[in-house]
């Protein structure tokens, strides 16, 4: 059992972050879906753009240009914001998009950039990070 933590460093305020409790991925033959769950509001400051009720990734397979997998039958989410994601309904996160610089990333950036929009709605991030750890046993439920 994993857990996830997310750095977003933002180009205008500090590092935020979103953790969550189970964190796992399916092996090739199921597209390597992502299984996500038990977000920590108590110490996590970006909100849950992975497995809130508006764009839940839990279950997803994970989408590429060539590979599509997200929710959408008219649309390619990878191949349209140009990388790949567990997209469901092209997104409510992106951390696989262009890197866009400040001060653009301060604007509105139509989703092309590393976007967590539970913090910032269509901001590119400066930096992300995505580390995964073993649970202690005294983390474990």
């Amino acid at each position: 059992r994993y857990i996830l933590r997310i750095d977003l460093q933002p180009w205008d305020s500090h590092i935020r972050i979103a953790e969550y409790g189970q964190f796992a991925l399916d092996n090739e033959s199921q597209n390597y879906k992502l299984q996500i769950s038990q977000f920590r509001s108590n110490i996590s400051t970006a909100g849950d753009s992975l497995s809130s009720s508006w764009d839940n990734a839990n279950g997803i397979p994970f989408s590429t240009y060539d590979h599509d997998y997200d929710n959408l039958f008219y649309d390619n989410c990878a191949l349209t914001y140009h990388g790949a994601w567990w997209f469901t309904n092209c997104f409510q996160t992106h951390l696989n998009g262009a890197y866009i610089r400040s001060p653009l990333a301060l604007q509105n950036t139509a989703r092309n950039g590393l976007h967590w929009n539970s913090y910032a709605l269509y901001h590119s991030m400066k930096h992300t990070t995505m580390r995964i750890r073993r649970q202690n046993t005294f983390e474990m439920n």
